[in-house]
């Protein structure tokens, strides 16, 4: 993005439009003056007439309530943002690097026909699985590489298939029950190890889980405990919709992880080995998994490797490319970005909406102790005493404070459902959230009343009748 004349010559007739519009309204009000008013006004020392006051006024309340709304909508993404962060995704994203390396289309074929649900069905060739072992034996031998994975698509860094399943009575086709859904993960031997996946039971995917041994699946602890519960899923069967997808045996059970930040509540997950994986297939779900990514953990920087790993799939393959290549902290990151820019854009407002606001009640309040120093000069004179000046001068600031924080609860109750698709974890109307801020502004207020208040004290009655 660049600056756009357009924007700015929008932004100089704002401005102009609004020095000449607040200029002109107290011209008017002096072009109306009664001037038999202004005199004895004057002379009695009191306070500007009421129309002016509440001009005065009004705009400080609607300042304050201004500040409150923005307040408390950074206060919720901040909050979000807090949340999101202390979430548990399932993986130790540190020293961590995705290589996204698409595939040459020459490994697959287009059969010229069609699957059940109407897509064109691929077949592929076998050195798509010998490639991409020799990648990962490759990756491997590269100084400071702790572990190698195979994976689509990466580690918090896309959204994964879904397919739908039937577990045990689908295979006599004896279950009249509509199918279940599940995250769908073609992982490499290696993959929980090298990502740091909890295995809760039995084992993971190995090398001896060739294309010629039983086809065997790894589900998540959410789906072992919605599908099977009270039961041991370890030995049980399931079968997903993917083209020509035999029957899995499911040989171990995994922590949960939440590939998209966002998700309240984890969600069934089956990984299946890629080694493994039906030759035919149809063709959108072909050219996804052709997209491979290799996840590699190293013992040190992750990101000096990168250079080293490039040069290793030229070695490898030279018509392979490295499409990107970035770590999974900087994938988890991007998923909260746009959330850190609206709390970002939002507490810059809100600061720029309290400074406005504070200078508002200091120039209202300035203008009060100044407007009352006759009738403070002679209340001291009677013996008035400094707690009840203080008082008789904070109580204007306060009332427009608390009316302002009024008008403000009620705006940001209706304003904050436009961000509510933002939140995580809270709601619009979080007590904690209004309580900080309502607190936190009212102290500003507070202070801000305060200092022109405290000058009254300073007013000798001498002075303020002498100067009168």
């Amino acid at each position: 993005m660049t600056l756009d004349w357009t924007v700015i010559g929008f932004a100089i007739v704002v401005s102009l439009a609004t020095a000449l519009v607040f200029g002109i309204l107290p011209a008017l009000q002096l072009s109306r003056l009664d001037v038999v008013e202004v005199v004895r006004d004057a002379g009695r020392g009191a306070t500007a007439g009421p129309t002016r006051s509440r001009l005065r006024g009004a705009f400080v309340v609607a300042q304050v309530a201004l500040a409150l709304v923005l307040l408390v909508a950074t206060g919720l993404l901040t909050r979000s943002l807090l949340r999101l962060n202390a979430v548990d995704t399932g993986i130790n994203p540190e020293r961590l690097v995705a290589l996204q390396t698409p595939m040459p289309r020459a490994m697959y074929r287009n059969t010229r026909g069609n699957t059940p649900g109407g897509g064109l069905l691929v077949e592929f060739d076998s050195r798509f699985s010998d490639l991409t072992e020799r990648l990962r034996e490759r990756f491997a031998s590269v100084p400071g590489v702790q572990s190698v994975a195979a994976t689509t698509p990466p580690p918090l860094g896309g959204t994964p298939r879904r397919v739908l399943f039937r577990k045990d009575s689908w295979l006599a086709m004896a279950d009249d029950r509509e199918p279940w859904s599940a995250e769908w993960y073609p992982v490499s031997a290696g993959y929980f190890e090298t990502v740091q996946i909890r295995v809760l039971q039995g084992r993971t995917f190995t090398r001896q889980d060739a294309p010629s041994r039983p086809p065997v699946a790894i589900i998540n602890a959410s789906m072992a405990a919605r599908y099977w519960p009270n039961e041991n899923p370890i030995g049980r069967l399931l079968q997903t919709d993917v083209l020509d997808d035999p029957p899995r045996e499911i040989i171990g059970v995994v922590g949960d992880v939440r590939q998209d930040r966002y998700q309240s509540a984890p969600v069934p997950q089956v990984y299946v080995p890629r080694t493994q994986l039906p030759s035919r297939m149809d063709m959108t779900m072909g050219l996804e998994v052709l997209v491979t990514t290799l996840v590699v953990r190293a013992a040190g920087d992750a990101v000096s490797l990168v250079p080293a790993l490039r040069a290793a799939v030229r070695d490898v393959d030279t018509t392979i490319s490295v499409a990107s290549a970035r770590t999974v902290e900087d994938y988890a990151a991007d998923q909260l970005q746009e959330l850190s820019q609206y709390a970002a854009v939002l507490g810059l407002f809100g600061a720029i909406s309290v400074t406005l606001a504070v200078i508002g009640i200091l120039g209202v309040m300035t203008q009060a102790v100044g407007q009352r120093a006759n009738e403070i000069a002679v209340r001291m004179a009677l013996g008035a005493q400094s707690s009840n000046v203080l008082g008789l001068v904070l109580r204007q600031g306060l009332m427009l404070i608390a009316v302002g924080i009024g008008v403000g609860l009620v705006a940001s109750v209706m304003l904050t459902p436009v961000i509510r698709s933002l939140l995580w974890g809270v709601t619009i109307t979080d007590p904690l959230t209004l309580a900080l801020v309502v607190l936190a502004l009212a102290a500003v207020a507070l202070v801000a009343c305060y200092l022109p208040a405290r000058r009254a004290l300073k007013v000798t009655p001498i002075a303020a009748l002498r100067g009168d």
